[in-house]
């Protein structure tokens, strides 16, 4: 379920150390990237080039790169990015560390606060899931639910997550009864997505175009697209940063899976009458034909 929200704390963004540093255009950027963090497939994380991220913010580079030296927002365009790390704590007592994300490679972007805080309330709606994994640790006693939240570094920016409707969580009246196939998995398991997909769907640019999530993942698992899901996403990328698609064209993700358009050279996408301007490419429903006979 995607959730509305997500929790804002304003004394920890008034006294952020770090983001205090940051010029007052750097911190509006920083509220648009969260909102997009936070509508990821992968709460919290961007696998995106910081260009694109700035595209779709509609703000400068040089202001997600302000962020960056300021240890804001965290990961990298290419190379190794480091593990992200956590160690849960109870009063004064530290569990078992917990790596977040993995080393990996670029490029990835993300808020360690909001990554943190999701897998804290995954862990507690779900603690079944995290009884076997080699870095469970059992949650603090009632009492101390306080703790259970990490509190971030000095200076770093809160994002968490919210904790989910009550309907949600299991009552104390059923919990007995729960049992542990009923329980879902993290979004972006293997149960809910194929490889790829997710990668697939977190690049496809924001627009009224982007729907149809449901039959885009149908057609990706009945077609067994695993195979040729790094060429789609590079083909994705590379086709956003051309002009037909910076001018407004892009087609339907369903659209883009069943005519396998990944396989178009990019020097397509630029081709007279295959763009807005030729309209080949559109369906009726484009303003720009609407009333034409």
């Amino acid at each position: 379920m995607t959730r509305p929200s997500f929790q804002f704390y304003p004394a920890d963004w008034r006294n952020n150390a770090k983001l205090r540093r940051c010029s007052w255009a750097a911190r509006g950027a920083w509220a648009d990237v969260m909102c997009l963090l936070h509508d990821s497939d992968e709460y919290g994380i961007l696998r995106w080039p910081l260009k694109e991220i700035a595209q779709a913010i509609g703000c400068p580079v040089a202001l997600l790169k302000e962020l960056v030296e300021k240890k804001v927002l965290k990961g990298t365009d290419k190379g190794e990015c480091d593990a992200l790390e956590y160690t849960p704590r109870s009063g004064r007592q530290a569990g078992p560390t917990v790596t977040l994300i993995p080393i990996t490679q670029g490029p990835i972007w993300f808020s360690s606060r909001m990554v943190r805080d999701e897998y804290v309330r995954q862990k507690k709606a779900n603690p079944e899931l995290y009884k076997d994994s080699p870095n469970y640790s059992p949650m603090p006693p009632i009492g101390d639910e306080e703790n259970t939240s990490p509190m971030p570094p000095l200076g770093e920016l809160s994002g968490a997550a919210p904790m989910p409707p009550k309907s949600d969580l299991p009552s104390s009246s059923s919990s007995s009864s729960l049992k542990t196939k009923n329980l879902k998995p993290l979004s972006g398991g293997p149960d809910e997505m194929p490889p790829g997909f997710a990668e697939f769907w977190a690049a496809w640019p924001r627009g009224e175009r982007k729907a149809a999530k449901a039959e885009c993942l149908k057609r990706w698992k009945a077609r067994g697209l695993e195979a040729d899901a790094a060429a789609i996403v590079s083909a994705l990328n590379a086709q956003k940063l051309t002009k037909k698609w910076q001018d407004g064209y892009d087609p339907a993700p369903l659209t883009f899976l069943n005519q396998r358009r990944w396989l178009d050279d990019v020097a397509d996408t630029n081709a007279k009458g295959s763009g807005p301007d030729g309209g080949a490419e559109r369906g009726h429903d484009d303003p720009r034909f609407k009333g034409a006979k």
